[in-house]
């Protein structure tokens, strides 16, 4: 579904991501993993047309997205949820989701929030309350429907563990897992070893902006370096 070749990124004169390739499967989840700084957001942001690569390509399902700007990924089906959340601080709930909900026709929009809202059930029952004012796994989930309200066929997520407690981060877990399971193709980036270890079919190491590595969890965690560098075990 995903093709990304030779994608070289540069922030001004700092090299952020070199020589990428990264193949996204139709159906199934897809990790990329690696410390802070390996330019993982950065990979994400290339896809969403966010920044612009020096080098290399981007395809879907055979297109160049390179000549397009974000809006129109959003109406070919790709959804970005970014690192650290993000919602429109002082908007509801509801109005955050319908903002996710701009490229669906109206007779659509309905229906596809009472998907989110059955996916979800918390936000329907708070979907009159300023986002700003969610605990960080609401935000999260609000992050995650906002996305789904666009019915993805490519779902991009970046770091959706990031700051909650265990308990919120098995809750994500399922929900992502369930996406996964809906049929939707998810490239997520990651950096909890819970959710690497149970939900991805294929796993890419990224190390200071350079593909190190590609595989299954299995082969990772059977690489005693690798495992003990990436998985702390």
């Amino acid at each position: 579904m995903l093709e990304i070749k030779d994608l070289w990124v540069y922030y001004g004169h700092a090299l952020a991501l070199e020589n990428v390739n990264i193949t996204v499967a139709d159906k199934g989840l897809t990790a990329v993993i690696g410390p802070n700084g390996a330019g993982k957001t950065t990979l994400l942001k290339a896809i969403s047309r966010l920044i612009n690569p020096q080098k290399g390509s981007i395809s879907f399902n055979g297109q160049s997205l390179l000549k397009y700007p974000p809006h129109k990924l959003a109406q070919m089906g790709i959804a970005h949820c970014p690192e650290g959340r993000k919602p429109f601080p002082e908007m509801t709930v509801l109005e955050n989701l319908l903002v996710g909900a701009y490229v669906l026709p109206r007779n659509q929009i309905q229906g596809r929030l009472e998907m989110v809202f059955d996916l979800f059930p918390i936000l329907k029952e708070r979907r009159d309350q300023i986002s700003i004012t969610l605990s960080g796994g609401e935000q999260q989930m609000l992050a995650i429907g906002r996305a789904w309200m666009i019915s993805p066929s490519l779902l991009l997520i970046d770091e959706p563990s990031l700051g909650l407690s265990p308990l919120i981060v098995d809750e994500v877990e399922r929900i992502i897992g369930g996406i996964k399971e809906s049929g939707v193709s998810v490239l997520m980036v990651e950096g909890n070893v819970d959710l690497i270890r149970d939900l991805p079919d294929i796993v890419y190491v990224l190390d200071h902006g350079s593909l190190i590595y590609s595989g299954t969890v299995s082969q990772i965690l059977g690489d005693t370096n690798l495992s003990k560098t990436y998985f702390g075990m």
